[in-house]
């Protein structure tokens, strides 16, 4: 009984531990970082979506009024969503909002209007 109880924990720690080693790879690409303001004013809390014409979207928290991610080189739709900004900023494709990232360091930054 206590052989069998043994192996199950020992099991058990090695799952686990190569759980550990299934962390997410972080985003790969150019560096992009900036602030998301509505009114002038930081937006406490978010996501910012970007959305190249072909491949995969990526998201990043808005904390405090800022962001950082990393994005391949190119152009992207951005949406901002978030308890307090308007609808009309959260779709990436239909925001109006577009940038371009190039090689190297990037600041992005959205201001956004109530109205």
């Amino acid at each position: 009984m206590l052989r069998t109880l043994g192996a199950c924990a020992m099991m058990l720690a090695a799952g686990y531990a190569a759980a550990d080693d299934k962390k997410p790879d972080p985003p790969k690409g150019e560096a992009v970082t900036g602030t998301v303001t509505l009114d002038g004013k930081p937006l406490p809390a978010g996501t910012v979506t970007f959305a190249p014409k072909d491949g995969k979207t990526v998201a990043a928290e808005v904390k405090d009024g800022s962001y950082k991610t990393a994005l391949p080189a190119g152009e992207y739709g951005v949406g901002v969503a978030g308890p307090v900004v308007p609808a009309r900023y959260g779709d990436p494709q239909k925001s109006g909002i577009v940038v371009k990232v190039a090689a190297g360091k990037n600041e992005v930054n959205l201001d956004l209007k109530s109205k």
